[in-house]
């Protein structure tokens, strides 16, 4: 049986995707509360309806987050407390798909991969350290890794060393 997680708030990044979506899912199934978060205000939209449509509209939000803009998640995360009392759960999740054999990725391609992946996931977990600290109940924060970084694809090498780090 699933862990209830009643009363908690989950941040999802990266929301408006698929497995974002999922990830949401399974929050609002235990009993979370979720706010949905992804630079895509198309996918963001659809996503939350659907989770609208499922789990009703009081228990998910969205908001508008590029992870690599300091100033974007912080204000993502205030709204987020805000709106929803505060953050009991990170799902760090944003990402970019790439595929490049390292003689073949352009500069743009490499920064764009740890802009997303390494920065990223730096800046919304130093976020929602922040709060978590100054709530003090306690929270969890998940970092969403890949099997390629532990073991590299040639052809994906900025992805597989943002996912490394």
């Amino acid at each position: 049986e699933p862990e209830s997680r009643a009363g908690r708030m989950a941040v999802g990044t990266g929301g408006g995707g698929g497995s974002g979506g999922a990830t949401a899912a399974r929050y609002l199934s235990e009993g979370a509360c979720v706010m949905l978060a992804d630079i895509n205000e198309e996918a963001l939209k659809v996503a939350r309806d659907t989770l609208v449509q499922r789990f009703g509209a009081d228990v998910v939000g969205a908001v508008t987050m590029n992870v690599t803009d300091e100033t974007a998640v912080a204000t993502a995360f205030a709204e987020t407390a805000v709106e929803f009392g505060g953050v009991d759960i990170l799902v760090s999740n944003a990402g970019i798909a790439s595929s490049a054999p390292v003689e073949d990725t352009t500069l743009d391609l490499w920064n764009r991969n740890m802009d997303i992946l390494s920065t990223g996931y730096f800046l919304v977990g130093r976020e929602a350290f922040r709060l978590m600290r100054i709530q003090d109940m306690g929270g969890a924060i998940v970092f969403v890794a890949s099997k390629n970084g532990l073991a590299a694809s040639p052809t994906a090498s900025a992805y597989c060393t943002a996912k490394a780090r």
